[in-house]
């Protein structure tokens, strides 16, 4: 029986029916047993085992305290694009590698240095998306979406990946909030890009919980 309780990361398992030579074997591995106060029986004691497994560089946890900030800010993200008539759109995390390569640049420090690549158990080089545009593209192309509507407008919200020099407010896997408005290159299509951004910041720096 298992019980998992991640805090860079401690596990505890429950060794019922253990006997001494094996709990003594784990614990001359490395693991630091506990033994809990008021369990007199050793076969029946619980022991936590307590693995330092730390985050990866450049990456962090969102805690309860600062996940009600982006929750508040990717609610009025939500609410303002809409309300300019962008639709919500989902993609995945991988892409294929390629994707990333034709639509920046392969020459680019992005594609040639930043990116999260390997290869998966069918060959295919894939990568965790560095950013949105390329991903909102296929799926946009792909689904035929060009055809329903003359004019798409589009929002999406999401983690960005890439290997750069984590620094303070800087990290390998960010966040982003993208809009895009597909199949019209007029001025106004910027403007009210912006428009709608600049609402979202101000909405969000009225708020006490969350100051841009």
């Amino acid at each position: 029986m298992f019980a998992s309780i991640w805090k860079r990361t401690a596990v505890s398992f429950q060794l019922s029916g253990k006997n001494e030579s094996e709990i003594n074997r784990l614990s001359a591995d490395g693991y630091p047993l506990k033994t809990p106060s008021g369990n007199p029986s050793f076969r029946m004691a619980i022991k936590e085992f307590v693995l330092l497994i730390k985050s990866i560089r450049g990456f962090r946890d969102i805690l309860p305290g600062e996940v009600e900030k982006w929750q508040f800010l990717e609610g009025e993200a939500r609410g303002i694009f809409e309300l300019f008539g962008f639709a919500e759109l989902r993609v995945p995390v991988l892409e294929r590698t390629e994707l990333f390569a034709r639509s920046i640049g392969e020459e680019t420090d992005i594609v040639g240095k930043e990116m999260y690549t390997f290869p998966d158990r069918d060959g295919d080089s894939l990568t965790l998306r560095p950013e949105a545009t390329a991903s909102i593209m296929r799926a946009y192309l792909e689904n035929g979406l060009q055809t329903k509507e003359p004019v798409g407008k589009y929002y999406f919200i999401g983690p960005m990946f890439r290997h750069e020099r984590p620094q303070k407010g800087r990290y390998r896997q960010f966040h982003q909030i993208d809009a895009e408005i597909l199949g019209v290159l007029e001025p106004w299509a910027d403007a009210e890009m912006r428009h709608a951004a600049k609402k979202v910041q101000k909405n969000a720096a009225r708020n006490p919980i969350f100051v841009i």
